[in-house]
């Protein structure tokens, strides 16, 4: 085989796991979402033993401005950011607004009695803890 050929391959399988890290926890929604360049909200997830806990940046809103839910293993958050009146007339405009929704395909079916949100400092903390049996159906979860 030729050897430049060879590296290629390889660069671009190294490429297309990094991709594949990359886009890890996002939905389909979320990609065309953030390919369109709209605000999507950063998220972390951490595993612990039989639990996970997500946290989501949302700064400038409230416990009443987030709509979560869960359906199987799926969490979705959903809202809207407020932009900022004369936002047209920025000289530099980063700081993204307007509604999003962001559905996170969770490792393991949670259960839905032991789901708690709140809201502290413009960050979403979303704990989770593991159902011992599959259950069905949607779940909203206040945010407190």
């Amino acid at each position: 085989m030729d050897p430049k050929r060879s590296a290629a391959a390889e660069m671009f399988d190294r490429i297309q796991a990094e991709v594949r890290k990359w886009m890890k926890g996002f939905s389909e929604t979320d990609v065309l979402a953030y390919a369109r360049g709209e605000w999507v909200p950063h998220v972390d997830m951490a595993l612990e033993a039989g639990a996970a806990r997500i946290l989501a940046d949302l700064p400038g809103l409230g416990p009443d401005d987030v709509s979560i839910s869960l359906k199987g293993d799926e969490l979705v958050f959903s809202g809207e950011k407020p932009c900022r009146a004369g936002s047209e007339a920025l000289a530099i405009s980063e700081r993204k607004c307007g509604p999003f929704k962001r559905a996170i395909a969770l490792p393991f079916r949670p259960d839905p009695s032991t789901v708690s949100a709140v809201m502290k400092n413009g960050v979403l903390e979303i704990r989770l803890s593991r159902l011992s049996s599959d259950a069905a159906g949607e779940v909203k979860i206040k945010v407190s």
